[in-house]
């Protein structure tokens, strides 16, 4: 990326930044040294410390063991050598080359120990955290990212000291100024108050193969050399997993998709977790200009002035939406509305991936650009070690022949075939034979002394040209002839000059387009086609297009909404709704059944009086004391097994031949039901089923009860006499039930 803006002197600036990184990484550590000489700032420190909370201080090493030059990791902290001298680190406390990590390598811009067991794993940490240290290629890379330069907008704690975008507010909108990022400088725009949009790239993982210097550190495509050929091991970028091949002794590029700027295109371009971060751009119209944001892959909010005086019929121009532009026109010395945006003239969407197979069975990738191009495809990546039917021959070892072995479809040498002497592979000493090459030709091999043909001469005899190929010249006005190669490798005479033209000058063609509209282009002087023009007078659907909606009167209760569905015809108008399906609509309510059928929102109960009155801590109470009295009740729907009444009593003066009774009489049972009753001698005796008595009859029988008190005894108090639904019901049939107390 390159700027005109003067780069910001970075070497103060970064080394403040490494010292309140370091500071960050042991502040939480309660073993960290809290002595040494005063201090302000790293510069009053030696070069191995620096300065935390006012005094000079040796920093953490961390689980990579890796110090500053001049400096060991000794129990986690990094303490002076033997030789207390080294250039000064890089700033942010990242390498640049192997030399700037003291008895480690530098890996991606951080420094690493110099050899681990694949796969084997240890805790790390960074000033952005604890994680997981893996190894991979000889070195163990921790999950969790280093600190960097704080980028504005991106909603990112960057370099990790607490604070979101620190320093990035307070801006007046429109305005730019200059940033940077470890990989350079760029320009960042204020909007909204805030600065955003640095231009700069950012740094990313080192990427085998792409001839790119990823992590910023000077060096292209470090770390990716001494593989074997045919070897493949796993990778990542910031979007994703993939995997490495080795190629003549080196890593490809990781089949992973890499990061790439953001875009305005409602996609996490640079795989940072948030989409369109960043983005803002210049706005302009005829009445000034401002600066705009990407929200959800479109431009909007264009903060130029709207309205300015114009002169009558004056058109406007503004970008929009993705590559739209839309337009207005000043009537009456005012301006119109805008009109819709329009998106006709990109050729693909900003950050849109197009893949494409390529050389070794590789891919390679371009990228939709930010004005709607394509862009140029990337370095091939993911190759293997050869190109399909590709074959190789060796001597076989010890003995006179050959083996040969042959590239399969997945770019991938098969094993090497038996040896052969003599035959195909196979030759005499001395032997000559001859071979068709190039333009019919002719070249020759002899066979050495260890049975093996020689290199081949150079191609003799060639002729002018390739069987079918074609030679063409211009001929008359505007017109071609052409000759075309025979079997022989000669070119045979030009045929008759082609003047045809396409079509008529002043022709016009249309042609369908859209939903049903048309298109046309018009024929030019010298015989060629134009460009078609806009579509036009399409319709409002696409043919075959089916569209749904509910239907139906209600889908309260037992009511349910179904469906229509209507289609597009070939003429690109809708057809009329069809009948509703699968609608369920009001009916009769059947009473008692617990089902809302008529939909009103309610199902029909028929409840009477003394609901609810359907256990026995709800019983309905009759008044006085040892009543006579007689209760008409329903059983109000299909869930009501049980009603129950209750009553007080008084245990008067008794003899032997003259004590007083409770008598329970149930009549007009309802047709269809099977009614019992039972009589309790209080409400816990009911709840716990201890019946004075009980009448359970089959049928619609009458059910009686006829209780006599004991002696002696006081048989006063509330009873309780329950009528059971044993089968059957009929809603809102009642039945009567007479009951005289204790008398």
């Amino acid at each position: 990326m390159t700027s005109n803006v003067p780069e910001r002197p970075r070497a103060g600036a970064c080394a403040l930044l490494f010292a309140v990184v370091v500071a960050a990484l042991f502040a939480g550590c309660s073993n960290a040294p809290k002595s040494g000489p005063a201090c302000e700032d790293r510069a009053d420190c030696p070069s191995t410390q620096v300065c935390f909370e006012g005094a000079c201080v040796a920093p953490r090493c961390g689980a990579s063991g890796a110090c500053p030059n001049g400096t060991v990791c000794t129990d986690g902290t990094c303490l002076p050598s033997a030789t207390d001298a080294g250039p000064t680190p890089p700033p942010m406390g990242r390498c640049r080359v192997d030399a700037d990590c003291d008895g480690g390598r530098c890996v991606d811009g951080a420094c690493y120990a110099d050899t681990c067991v694949e796969g084997a794993e240890q805790p790390c940490m960074t000033a952005c955290g604890e994680g997981v240290a893996r190894c991979r290629g000889g070195v163990f890379r921790c999950s969790v990212r280093t600190e960097s330069i704080e980028v504005c907008g991106n909603a990112v704690d960057d370099d990790c000291n607490g604070q979101i975008d620190d320093g990035c507010f307070g801006c007046e909108d429109g305005r730019s100024r200059a940033c940077e990022t470890e990989c350079g400088a760029g320009v960042e725009l204020c909007s909204g108050n805030q600065w955003r949009g640095c231009t700069a790239e950012r740094v990313q993982p080192e990427t085998c193969g792409n001839g790119v210097d990823d992590d910023c550190n000077g060096e292209v495509d470090d770390d990716c050399a001494g593989c074997t050929d045919g070897d493949v091991r796993d990778c990542r970028t910031a979007c994703g997993s993939g995997i490495e091949r080795c190629a003549q002794g080196r890593w490809t590029a990781c089949t992973a998709r890499a990061p790439t700027a953001e875009l305005c295109n409602g996609e996490d371009d640079d795989c940072d977790g948030v989409a369109d971060d960043e983005i803002v751009r210049d706005c302009q119209n005829a009445c000034g200009a401002g600066v705009e944001t990407c929200e959800v892959g479109v431009w909007a909010r264009c903060t130029a002035p709207e309205m300015c005086p114009c002169v009558d019929g004056r058109v406007d121009e503004q970008a929009c939406g993705t590559c739209g532009v839309r337009s207005r026109t000043c009537a009456g010395e005012t301006w119109g509305a805008w009109t819709a945006c329009n998106e006709s003239g990109r050729a693909c969407v900003p950050g849109e991936v197009e893949e494409a197979r390529c050389d070794l069975c590789g891919v390679q990738r371009r990228t939709c650009t930010a004005e709607c191009t394509w862009g140029e495809y990337q370095a091939c990546s993911g190759e293997g070690a050869c190109r399909p039917g590709e074959k190789q021959t060796e001597p076989c070892p010890g003995g006179c022949g050959q083996r040969e072995r042959v590239c399969d479809g997945g770019c991938a040498w098969s094993a090497w075939s038996s040896c052969q002497v003599g035959g195909v592979e196979g030759c005499a000493p001395g032997e000559v034979r001859t071979q068709a090459c190039g333009r019919c030709g002719q070249r020759t091999e002899t066979c050495g002394a260890d049975c093996q043909w020689g290199p081949p001469s150079a191609c003799q005899s060639e002729g002018e040209c390739a069987l079918g190929d074609v030679d063409s010249r211009a001929c008359g006005a505007g017109g071609t002839e052409t000759r075309t190669c025979d079997a022989l490798c000669r070119y045979g005479a030009f045929g008759p000059c082609e003047q045809v033209p396409e079509c008529a000058a002043g022709a016009v063609e249309t042609d369908e387009c859209g939903q049903c509209g048309t298109r046309s282009r018009t024929c030019g002087p010298n015989g060629r086609w134009g460009a078609f023009g806009a579509c036009g007078g399409e319709g409002v659907c696409a043919p075959g297009e089916v569209e749904r909606r509910a239907c139906g009167a209600s889908d309260v209760g037992e009511c349910a909404l179904g469906t229509q569905l209507r289609t597009c015809s070939g003429a690109c108008a809708w057809s009329a709704w069809d009948a509703c399906r699968g609608n369920v609509d009001p009916r009769a309510e059947v009473c008692g059944d617990a089902l809302d059928q008529d939909c009103d929102g309610a199902a029909d109960r028929r409840a009477d009086r003394y609901e609810p009155n359907d256990t026995c801590g709800t019983c309905e109470p009759l008044p006085g004391t040892d009543p006579d009295t007689v209760v008409t009740a329903t059983h109000d729907s299909v869930s009501d097994a049980d009603d129950y009444f209750c009553f007080s009593t008084t245990d008067d003066f008794s003899v032997p031949g003259f004590q007083e009774h409770i008598r329970v009489r149930l009549e007009d049972v309802p047709n269809g039901m099977d009614l019992d009753i039972f009589l309790y001698a209080s409400e816990a005796d009911c709840r716990a089923g201890r019946a004075l008595g009980s009448s359970t009859a089959a049928g619609s029988a009458d059910e009686s009860i006829d209780w006599t008190e004991g002696l002696n005894v006081d048989d006063g108090g509330r009873k309780v006499v329950r009528v059971k639904r044993f089968v059957g019901f009929n809603c809102g049939a009642s039945y009567r039930l007479s009951i005289d107390g204790l008398n």
